[in-house]
C-alpha cells in the first residue's frame, strides 16, 4: 500500500491501520513497515500520480516479492458523485494528462482487484455510497502490478473516518488472502464507471482486469490490444458490455459469453446505484 502524503483519503486509512513495525526493508530510503497479514505499507511525498520514480524505487528495493500495490486515493469527478471505486492504471489513447505515458498500461492484479471490489462491497454497504468499477486511466505507471482504491467525490467523502474504515477494512480482507474465482478478463465497452462489469462481477464468478470505455474502443489498434493483453496477466478472455461494443479488429483471445461464466451465490451487494 503506497500512501501519498498529500492525499487526505490515503492519510486517513493510513491512520486507521496504524504504524505498524519496521520489515527490514527500504525504498528510496523509506522504511516500509509492516501491518501484518501480508499488508506493507509505504510513504511518499507528492501524488501518487506523477510519482515517477516508483516503479523504479520499487522494484529496486522490491523486485518480484510484490503481488500488488495498491493505492488508497481521494476520487474526483466533474459531478461531484459519491463514488467508492476500483480501478486499473494506464493511458488508452495518445494522451497523458494525468500521469503516466501514452498509450501504457501498468500491470492489473485481476483476482486481487476484484477482490478489492467485493470486500469494499461488504466493508462500505453501510455507508450510502455506490461501490463501482472505473476503466482504466491515469497514472502512475508501473511495472509491478497495481490499481487504485478511491473514495469521493467532495470533501466531506474525503475527511469521513467511516469511509477511512470501509477502505482500511477492504485491504485488511485482502492481506487476509481473499481469493477470487473465475477467468481473468480484459472488460471492453460501457461508460467510465463500467456498469455492465459491475454487475457481472456482482453476479458471476469472473476477475476483471484492464476495461476499455466506448469512447476508447475506435483506437484499439494491434498494438494497443498487445498492451491490454500484456499487461492484464492471466487473461483468458474478452468481456463485452454489450454485443456492439466489439471493437473492428481483436486478436486471437475469445470473447465469452456471460452465460459461460459460473454464478456468484449469493450475488454481491454494492449499495445504492452507481454515478
Amino acid at each position: 500500500m503506497v500512501i501519498s502524503e498529500e492525499d487526505p483519503v490515503a492519510r486517513g486509512v493510513a491512520a486507521y491501520l496504524g504504524p505498524g513495525v519496521p520489515s527490514g526493508d527500504h525504498v528510496a530510503g523509506t522504511a516500509v513497515r509492516d501491518l501484518g497479514d501480508g499488508l506493507h505499507l509505504l510513504r511518499r511525498p507528492g501524488l501518487h500520480l506523477y510519482d515517477l520514480g516508483l516503479s523504479s524505487d520499487l522494484q529496486a528495493a522490491l523486485g518480484t516479492r510484490l503481488e500488488g500495490v495498491i493505492f488508497p486515493s481521494v476520487h474526483r469527478s466533474e459531478r461531484g458523485l459519491p463514488a467508492l471505486t476500483v480501478h486499473p492504471l494506464g493511458n488508452l489513447g495518445p494522451e497523458a494528462r494525468l500521469g503516466g505515458l501514452p498509450r501504457r498500461l501498468t500491470p492489473v492484479p485481476a483476482r486481487l482487484m476484484t477482490g478489492a471490489f467485493l470486500a469494499l462491497c461488504e466493508a462500505g454497504g453501510d455507508l450510502g455510497i455506490p461501490v463501482s468499477f472505473e476503466s482504466t486511466h491515469h497514472g502512475p505507471l508501473l511495472s509491478s502490478p497495481a490499481f487504485f482504491l478511491e473514495a469521493g467525490s467532495a470533501p466531506e467523502v474525503w475527511e469521513d473516518p467511516r469511509v477511512h474504515r470501509a477502505l482500511a477494512v477492504t485491504l485488511r480482507a485482502l492481506g487476509g488472502g481473499r481469493s477470487v474465482e473465475g477467468p481473468i478478463v480484459v472488460g471492453i465497452g460501457g461508460g467510465h464507471y463500467a456498469p455492465r462489469f459491475r454487475d457481472l462481477v456482482r453476479h458471476r464468478k469472473v476477475a476483471l482486469g484492464h476495461v476499455v470505455p466506448d469512447h476508447h474502443v475506435p483506437g484499439l489498434d494491434a498494438g494497443m490490444w498487445e498492451e491490454l493483453l500484456r499487461q492484464t496477466p492471466g487473461v483468458e478472455g474478452v468481456l463485452l458490455a454489450r454485443p456492439r461494443s466489439a471493437p473492428s479488429s481483436a486478436p486471437g483471445t475469445p470473447i465469452l459469453p456471460e452465460a459461460s461464466l459460473a454464478r456468484r451465490e449469493p450475488p454481491v451487494r454494492t449499495g445504492p446505484p452507481g454515478p
